[in-house]
């Protein structure tokens, strides 16, 4: 009568629900919420602690700062059916699991019907904010839903459903059990079970093992439920039951809830609040759910409306429950809530500075209060200077702090670290957590706190006080030499005798990269002293620290941005002395780290060794490339040329650009090891500030294509895994802690400012550095004007338009003139770098250039005008107004004219004329010349006209134009040439020159369509080579010799429109498909003899051969999409050349008893625009696309298909893209005969593809067509 038990979990793209058959107005229907199982959450408890990595085999659900989780059972646990897995609890400072599962409800019919839950279809989910169960039986539907309600108690709410047509009266029973021992070899843990009035509660007793678990006798676990209940307790204390008093009904179609809490609590006083506020809960359940969902979704939101791909948008939901999952809320010694590293490792309960200080940052941006509330943790035990233990620290945040003090402190903490602190960057995560609050009152409670931590690296970290600090270690009693007895040793002058050895092992600590190739002790060469230590002193001689040997690249560029940071809050806060303080100390320190610590030779910043006094320094080059070599980069001091040169090897494959790139050490660094905490792995926050360096620098495209590229190669990141402490950067591999805090909130800040943004954290108060070398370029239309630069002419310049005077000193001035090419023009404007043009006048223009702070760029753009022949028919016409002739004319001829005689003066006094008023003017006076009254047969006039019409050049012109104007002129010319000409002749010579003159018609521009000529016959050339397939030869003939036919005379629009018809036509061409290759295959193949090998391995070759002859006589195939499929053809060729198997010979005839290899191992995206799976054989298959209808991509963009063997189980399909200059390709999953392929849009706006798919022994089968928009 029951449905077979399935369980269903995994990543569902977009969050759809595991259940695919629940009905929207199921109780089983979906969360809205989406994001389902972007984290798997299943598990099966055991009582082993988290001791080592191989042991946090699971991820846990945590919220509100809960110090316990619970997972999802698995679904081979049909026993957990009906519960959730665990709880882990946070003992102080450990995590143990309590249970494999607290409480599972048991139903049974008052009739005696049981329903077995374990044969129920069941399904988990784990939603942002909420898990969730669903178990599918005949009669009833049962949910189960966990949220946190608060940062002690777990929510569960139980809602059954009667599917049938009367009603169900049950009994609802709960039973749980604990484990006695909290690691695999049977530790007591001193756990018991109790009966309550409400539930059942787990005692605790006070067991203090300071390096694995601690409890007290005040730890209660309570479960209450909002029935009655009557709970049993096995002898052991063990196990229990809790049952309902009276049994329930539950009528069809009115769902059934019920409501539990979970609570984990330290103290009598936290449990007795904790049972206050329960009673709330069980009361007003859903307000507590509706309230989650919307907490959760205001989480989401940002990431919802995200331009960008499914698959990323799950990692950055990913991103932010791992945050959640690691908040824990104030307890014990911790004042405030704040975000541990990882819940998921024994070691990691705890709060760290600059882990601290990069999870505010991510967590600012959806949980700001959660972001603040872990600042102040720290700087709650922030070092003042009456502190009882180490007053000489003022200002100082102690490395690392936990539920229980440390001893020096009264506590009986074993990981409470003092020995040292952590870089510089509170300031960092304090303004970031302004700019997404605008919290005034936050900053003016921080800000006094980050200036005493900031001194304090400059009092006791500056060996020798010149302003640049060293990381060291605290005076500490783990800091010294012993004798046999347990004393001190001292030096002669009464002094302790330090460890140096343990000294430097706090030093690499406090730059938080451990074990760092730049801090081994022996250092790295001949010449390389190694790493010593060096006591800091106070002004009066004390001792207050320790600082090694070597002056930071990574701590002062940190401590240059905090100057920077607090510079910004300065300004918020009105502190105008501290701003002008800040900017000063920066200056310094940007200097000296640019003049100091970059080497020229390698492009790249070190550390830099110091002897005791700072007289001797020496640059750490040989120790290796390190992610400190990109930090002044992140922090905006880098001079342009210099942060180009680290960009250089940033992005350089064989350093810093692996698969996965920006790993702690350069490939080439000798002592790189990929695996190998900070001496190789991909730490998240360094390829964070990595990829911000670039986007500070213009690089942001690089920057893009990296962050895709850390997301698309880490291990489990797009699928169901955990986020990872660190991963090696050849294979993607996740490495060391699961749900690391740090690289949850890098990836979050990744996808927020690079993948769905181009914005970075970084500190914007101190502008990046002006270019070391300073240049002054000019660029100007030289075909039109000359340069002068002061007082000298410029040949070379004017010959190619652009002057440059290179590595000019801070002041320099230079006097540029510019002037007409030809004598006698003028200037009417000028553009300078493309702003609104300038009208200016005369023959010379002069501007003066001032280099200071950076090179100058300058573009002039001169507008020449010519009033020449103005000038001279105006002066022409000016004679006969002076001597009186005009006066005499009949009053129409004089008033014509005056009129074009007074416009042509006007124009011709007008600085701001247009050439086109220019022309227009001279021509309407001359219009008007044959006006004037000349005696018969005086030739005066005529030889006046011929004599101002004689510089005009036919070039100008077109040639009908030109033609009637130069019989004019030869006409006139013979008038001129007798001695007595007639009347007649002068005045048919003068009228027919003056309307040639009129009737010149300038000539039209086809310097373009030339050009465009001389490519069409190159491409010409290849078509009668036959490169070309026929289609568009006949129309592309055609408009080539339709443009070669147009000559100057033709109309600019004539020209032009040819232009474009021949364009457009050489376009439409298309080269044929190279089948050089194919062929001499197909004779390769055709040579052989089909007897001499199996039937089986030779069947590919006859179906290769047959596709190979198919594809030689098709005439269709084109140069791209059809090379494409020709070279497809090729490899499956040869493939199954090479795996012909001879008769009686059990291996292939390749010789190779091996496996087979991949071209892209290592590889980001697919060579060429192809990816494949994997390989097989088969027949009568076809592959079926989720995508058919050509589509656009915008650059960047991505897009993933999913493409579906049918009839081919075993067949694996090669996934093609064109050539790879469009799209590349990325092979993502395979999930039943399903295989998921990702494209990425690289190709310019305008180009497209094709997606094809081929089976092996196939031809290949077009989806659809790719085009860039």
């Amino acid at each position: 009568m029951l449905l077979c038990a399935t369980l269903v979990a995994g990543t569902i793209p977009g969050g759809a629900f595991a259940a695919a058959a629940a009905q929207e107005d199921s109780i089983l229907a979906p969360e809205p919420i989406g994001y389902a199982n972007v984290l798997d959450m299943t598990g099966v408890p055991e009582p082993d602690i988290y001791g080592d990595y191989s042991t946090n085999k699971y991820n846990n659900f945590c919220d509100m700062g809960a110090w316990h989780g619970y997972y999802l059972h698995p679904q081979d646990a049909t026993d957990a059916y009906g519960g959730f897995a665990g709880p882990v609890i946070f003992a102080e400072e450990y995590p143990v699991n309590l249970s494999e599962c607290i409480g599972k409800w048991v139903i049974t019919g008052t009739d005696g019907t049981a329903y077995n839950l374990a044969d129920a279809a069941a399904t988990v989910n784990a939603y942002p904010g909420k898990l969730v169960q669903g178990y599918e039986l005949e009669d009833i539907d049962l949910k189960l839903e966990l949220i946190f309600a608060s940062g002690r108690t777990a929510l569960i709410r139980t809602t059954i459903d009667n599917k049938t047509d009367e009603a169900l009266e049950l009994n609802l029973k709960q039973t749980g059990s604990i484990f006695d021992s909290y690691d695999a070899y049977g530790s007591p843990s001193g756990t018991s079970l109790e009966a309550t009035d409400d539930g059942v509660a787990v005692n605790f007793q006070t067991i203090r093992e300071i390096w694995s678990y601690m409890t007290t006798e005040e730890n209660k676990f309570n479960i209450r439920f909002d029935q009655p209940v009557t709970t049993e307790v096995s002898e052991d204390a063990l196990s229990y039951e809790s049952t309902f008093e009276a049994p329930i009904t539950v009528e069809p179609d009115e769902p059934y809830v019920t409501y539990q809490t979970q609570s984990f609590t330290f103290t009598d006083e936290e449990a007795a609040e904790e049972a206050d506020k329960t009673a709330d809960m069980l009361a007003s359940g859903d307000g507590y759910f509706v309230e989650n969902s919307e907490r959760w979704q205001g989480y989401v939101d940002t990431i919802d409306n995200a331009d960008v791909d499914q698959a990323y948008k799950n990692a950055a939901v990913k991103a932010i429950e791992t945050l959640m999952t690691n908040w824990i809320s104030a307890a014990g010694a911790l004042q405030h809530g704040g975000i541990v590293p990882s819940k998921s490792y024994q070691w990691f309960i705890g709060l760290w500075g600059w882990d601290s200080w990069k999870q505010a940052t991510g967590m600012a941006r959806f949980n700001p209060e959660a972001a603040e509330d872990n600042i102040r943790a720290h700087f709650d035990y922030q070092i003042t200077p009456d502190d009882p233990v180490r007053p000489q620290d003022a200002g100082t945040i102690v490395d690392c702090i936990f539920y229980n003090l440390g001893p020096e402190r009264g506590g009986d903490s074993g990981n409470w670290n003092e020995r040292n602190s952590k870089p510089a960057l509170a300031a960092w995560a304090v303004y970031n957590i302004y700019r997404q609050t605008g919290d005034v009152a936050f900053l003016e409670e921080m800000y006094p706190k980050l200036v005493a931590y900031h001194n304090w690296w400059y009092t006791n970290r500056d060996v020798d006080h010149n302003g640049i600090a060293e990381y060291g270690a605290m005076v500490h009693d783990s800091h010294y030499q012993y004798d046999r007895e347990g004393n001190i040793l001292l030096d002669g002058n009464g002094e302790p005798l330090f460890d140096e050895d343990a000294i430097i092992e706090a030093a690499a600590w406090e730059s938080g990269m451990d074990n760092a190739t730049r801090f081994d002790k022996e250092g790295n060469g001949p010449d390389d002293i190694g790493v010593h230590v060096f006591p800091v002193r106070n002004a009066d001689n004390e001792i207050v620290g320790y600082s090694i040997n070597q002056e930071s690249v990574d701590l002062n560029s940190y401590l240059y941005a905090e100057k920077a940071f607090l510079m910004s809050m300065a300004e918020v806060l009105g502190y105008d002395e501290d701003v002008a303080k800040y900017e000063k100390e920066a200056a310094y320190v940007r200097d000296y780290i640019n003049t100091n610590m970059f080497d020229e030779e390698t492009g790249f910043y070190y550390d830099l060794q110091t002897n005791e006094d700072g007289s001797e320094k020496k640059l750490l080059v040989n120790r290796g490339k390190g992610t400190e070599g990109w930090l002044p980069l992140w922090a905006k001091l880098a001079t342009p040329e210099k942060a180009a040169r680290v960009a250089e090897n940033m992005l350089d494959e064989d350093k810093f650009y692996r698969p996965v790139p920006f790993p702690t050490a350069s490939a080439d660094n000798d002592k790189y090891s990929p695996s190998t905490y900070w001496r190789g792995p991909v730490w998240l926050d360094q390829a964070l500030y990595a990829v911000e360096a670039l986007q500070n620098y213009g690089y942001e495209d690089e920057a893009r294509e990296a962050a895709y590229r850390l997301f698309d190669n880490t291990e489990g990141l797009l699928g169901d895994g955990p986020i990872r402490e660190n991963y090696n950067p050849e294979t993607g591999e996740g490495l060391h802690t699961k749900n690391f805090s740090w690289s949850a909130a890098a990836f979050y800040l990744l996808f927020e400012d690079t993948l769905a943004g181009n914005e970075t954290t970084s500190q914007d108060a101190l502008p990046i550095p002006a270019s070391e070398e300073q240049n002054l370029t000019a660029t100007y239309n030289s075909k039109d004007v000359t340069l002068t630069v002061n007082g000298e002419p410029q040949k070379i310049a004017d010959l190619l338009g652009k002057f440059e005077m290179k590595d000019v000193a801070d002041g320099t001035e230079a006097e540029l003139t510019f002037a007409p090419r030809v004598e006698g023009k003028n200037f009417r404007s000028v553009t300078i770098n493309g702003g609104e043009p300038q009208l200016i006048s005369g023959d010379t223009y002069t501007y003066t250039a001032t280099v200071e702070n950076g090179s100058v760029n300058l573009d002039f753009v001169f507008e020449v005008t010519d009033k020449r022949i103005l000038e001279e028919t105006y002066n022409y016409a000016k004679t006969y107004v002076d001597d009186g002739t005009v006066d005499s004319l009949v009053t129409a001829a004089k008033e014509a004219f005056m009129e074009a005689y007074d416009a042509a003066a006007a124009v011709l006094a007008d600085d701001a004329a247009t050439q086109a008023q220019i022309d227009a003017a001279w021509s309407g006076l001359l219009n008007v010349i044959h006006y004037l009254d000349f005696q018969a047969g005086d030739a005066s006039a005529l030889e006046e006209l011929y004599n101002l019409l004689s510089g005009l050049v036919e070039d100008d012109f077109t040639s009908s134009s030109w033609a009637a104007f130069a019989d004019a002129m030869a006409q006139a010319a013979e008038v001129l040439a007798e001695d007595e000409p007639l009347e007649a002749d002068v005045t048919k010579a003068y009228d027919g020159l003056l309307n040639a003159a009129e009737g010149l018609v300038r000539a039209s521009d086809r310097s373009s369509l030339n050009d465009l000529i001389e490519k069409a016959e190159a491409v010409a050339a290849e078509i009668a080579e036959g490169k070309y397939l026929p289609d568009g030869q006949e129309a592309f003939q055609a408009a080539l010799d339709a443009a070669k036919a147009l000559t100057k005379d033709d109309a600019q629009a004539t020209i032009d429109a040819a232009a474009q018809t021949l364009t457009e036509a050489m376009a439409a061409l298309r080269k044929k498909a190279d089948k050089t290759e194919l062929e001499a295959l197909l004779n390769e193949l055709e040579a052989l003899d089909a007897s001499d090998y199996t039937a089986t391995s030779y069947a590919a070759v006859a179906a290769s051969i047959a596709n190979l002859k198919t594809l030689l006589a098709d005439e269709t195939l084109d140069a791209e999409e059809g090379q494409v499929v020709v070279d497809n053809a090729v490899a499956q060729a040869r493939a199954a050349k090479a795996n012909l198997v001879e008769v009686n010979n059990g291996g292939s005839n390749a010789g190779s008893s091996g496996g087979s290899t991949s071209a892209n191992i290592g590889n980001a995206y697919g060579a060429a625009g192809v990816v494949s799976a994997g390989q097989s054989v088969a027949a009568n298959a076809y592959v079926v696309s989720d995508t058919t209808v050509n589509f656009t991509l915008k650059h960047g963009q991505a897009y993933c298909f999913k493409m579906t063997v049918v009839n081919g189980n075993a067949m694996t399909p090669s996934f093609t893209v064109g050539n790879g200059d469009v799209l590349k390709t990325q092979f993502v999953a395979k999930i039943g005969n399903d295989y998921y392929y990702r494209v990425y849009a690289i190709g310019t706006p305008g180009q497209s593809t094709g997606v094809y798919t081929t089976l092996p022994g196939q031809n290949a089968t077009k989806h659809c067509t790719v085009t860039i928009a």
